[in-house]
């Protein structure tokens, strides 16, 4: 089957569709790329696939890619209109502003949550006390997407968490463990209390889940140094599945409150519909949320634990709607439109990486993004691979490599 690479521009009202002729071919021809009605294209006398928009065909431009280093010019590509009906049905449909693109799991998804369980192995994580019916956790969506940038505004001083600052959310989070008094000591069900005391028991943000400590079971604590020692904290405390050893979330503290903080590409949500997000969605969100709040399209990602740059990432496009080809090893026979980010990026081993890491650190305009490690390493294999799937004149930009990541799973 011919590589192909289509995209629907709705900033130039175009769909662009890319197409391999093949290296048995030497020369481009009109079954490469078919426009069968205003709403479908063949493939290569192969692969029908159906558009999510209307398009002019008898004003398709067609034209050949030039050739790149030591590659024959084999791609051809066709620009069609899109339909004024259709364009003015995106008008209404598209999302336009960046802080309108909804987060992977807003709490209004997770009705009825029974159960959350380790991605990697599938086992439960929650006692079993809240997953009986009348004591299901009540999902909620974090006050802010930048909840956790915003603690410290809320909470400057530990006696401010006695201030009624945000008080569902305050005391959703049992406190640190103290010395028992005697009134604790003639109380028989502890979990049993706090439980019936709160009446909101989980919070989802962009890319984390808050949990506080008393609602899950299986699971353990491990500290991890940092391989930076000059940083301001040297080490942080990973929670992992107590079944296979895979790392969920961190432990934290909201105040003087103990809370766990899950990766939600890392847990799965068991509900009435079972909730997943990929790694790509997470990395999406975060991405996106902060040029949503701060204008910011530059990212230096780094390792957790290393606490050195593994990506560098610049987001060139955030409501991109695409379709590619994959490689046929994998199986992969989808052919649904996606909705993704354009990025370009840049990995260690590239040349000048790091130099550019350097100045992006030193730059006010650009993020870091921490991740696991584990995850900078699927991340770079993610985007090389995507990378891979446009058309090879297509591939670079400012001395970076284009790439894509896409919304949903």
């Amino acid at each position: 089957m011919a590589a192909y690479y289509i995209e629907i521009l709705d900033n130039l009202h175009v769909v662009d569709i890319y197409a391999e002729y093949g290296a048995d071919t030497k020369v481009s021809s009109d079954h490469d790329i078919q426009l069968v009605n205003e709403s479908e294209v063949n493939i290569g006398d192969q692969l029908m696939i159906k558009l999510p928009v209307a398009t002019i065909p008898h004003s398709a431009a067609r034209s050949i890619l030039p050739s790149t280093k030591g590659k024959a010019a084999n791609w051809t590509r066709i620009r069609v209109p899109i339909a004024h009906s259709s364009r003015q049905q995106r008008l209404k449909t598209v999302t336009r502003n960046i802080t309108e693109i909804d987060k992977p799991v807003p709490a209004a998804t997770v009705e009825c949550l029974e159960d959350i369980c380790c991605r990697a192995c599938g086992s439960s994580v929650l006692i079993s006390k809240l997953k009986t019916a009348d004591c299901r956790p009540n999902v909620r969506d974090l006050p802010s997407a930048h909840w956790s940038e915003l603690v410290d505004c809320w909470m400057c001083h530990p006696e401010e968490d006695k201030l009624n600052v945000n008080p569902e959310l305050m005391h959703s989070f049992e406190p640190e463990k103290k010395p028992p008094t005697k009134a604790d000591e003639q109380t028989t069900d502890t979990d049993s209390h706090i439980i019936l005391a709160n009446n909101v028991h989980m919070w989802v943000g962009n890319t984390f889940a808050l949990v506080s400590a008393s609602y899950l079971q299986s699971v353990h604590s491990k500290h991890v140094v940092l391989d930076a020692k000059e940083r301001y904290y040297n080490a942080f405390t990973a929670l992992e599945c107590s079944s296979c050893s895979s790392v969920i979330g961190e432990v934290g503290h909201v105040g003087v409150r103990r809370v766990y903080k899950l990766a939600l590409h890392h847990i799965k949500l068991c509900a009435r519909l079972q909730i997943s997000v990929s790694l790509s969605q997470s990395v999406c969100s975060e991405i996106l949320s902060h040029a949503g709040a701060h204008a910011v399209y530059k990212y230096v990602i780094e390792g957790r634990q290393s606490c050195k740059p593994a990506v560098l990432i610049h987001l060139v496009g955030w409501n991109a709607e695409l379709l590619a080809s994959v490689p046929s090893n994998t199986g992969d026979k989808n052919h649904e439109f996606e909705k993704c980010i354009k990025v370009l990026f840049m990995k260690p081993e590239d040349a000048g990486f790091g130099l550019l890491a350097k100045q992006w650190l030193d730059c006010d305009t650009v993020e870091l993004i921490s991740l696991l490690d584990d995850d900078c390493v699927g991340l770079l294999r993610l985007l090389t691979t995507n990378s891979q799937r446009i058309p090879p004149q297509l591939r670079t930009m400012a001395n970076m490599t284009r790439s894509f990541l896409s919304l949903s799973i």
